[in-house]
């Protein structure tokens, strides 16, 4: 079960969930393919190297993808984010200031980006490698704007 269903209150239903994108994984991989490519041109030490450092990467990466949580509910932003050492972020929405958005040439083509949740009293959380992140801010403002009619 996920952080945010486990922590739902009663009336409360989940709306969206934001996913991490796959280009979370392109640098690992980009490591490891050259470490497969390195041996054609006589680096065998340089391609261990970037072997090891590359599925270094791709193992953070697998990890940072399953351990972070961000979703909206009808009455709350949700965010989790960590295995072990857990940060969580549960923002009311009616204490929900904007939602900024970041893309880099690459996250424009790919479409992710940086969702920074920014709420009343100093609360800035960033997420990294949202994918369809202007899809999850457009929802969390319709949801930010249907609870201050109630």
């Amino acid at each position: 079960m996920s952080y945010i269903n486990d922590n739902l209150m009663s009336g409360e239903t989940l709306i969206a969930r934001a996913q991490i994108h796959w280009f979370i994984y392109a640098q690992g991989a980009s490591l490891v393919a050259l470490a497969l490519l390195a041996p054609a041109f006589s680096l065998d030490p340089i391609a261990a190297i970037f072997g090891i450092i590359g599925i270094s990467l791709l193992i953070h990466a697998a990890l940072q993808r399953f351990a972070a949580e961000l979703g909206v509910t009808n009455k709350r932003v949700i965010a989790k984010n960590g295995l072990i050492v857990r940060n969580t972020v549960e923002l009311n929405l009616n204490r929900v200031e904007s939602l900024s958005v970041d893309q880099s040439i690459m996250g424009r083509i790919l479409d992710y980006g940086t969702v920074t949740v920014n709420g009343t009293g100093g609360v800035h959380t960033p997420f990294r490698f949202i994918a369809r992140p202007l899809e999850f801010r457009r929802t969390v403002n319709e949801q930010v704007e249907a609870a201050q009619k109630v």
